[in-house]
């Protein structure tokens, strides 16, 4: 395995966690054991900690760049009377 592949599987494990936690912050405020704007808090955290972790997975590493041809300098004069040099 890559790196890049566990750096995948890890990103998919937390993002799953986070899912289980808004679950879990949800059925609580549902319950009334948890305080509502205390849940709200929370979820909105763990959204965006959410986002976090999606923006994470889908970086894509930068492709090198590729190298670029060098050309020789071209010299230029100028010709009087409209004739081509």
């Amino acid at each position: 395995m890559n790196f890049q592949t566990i750096k995948q599987q890890a990103y998919r494990f937390l993002f799953s966690v986070m899912g289980f936690l808004m679950l879990v912050i949800l059925c609580a405020a549902a319950d009334g054991s948890l305080f509502l704007p205390l849940a709200l808090l929370l979820g909105a955290a763990d959204l965006i900690g959410m986002n976090i972790v999606c923006g994470l997975a889908a970086n894509k590493p930068a492709p090198a760049p590729r190298p670029q041809a060098v050309h020789p300098a071209v010299s230029l004069r100028v010709v009087r009377g409209g004739r081509a040099a």
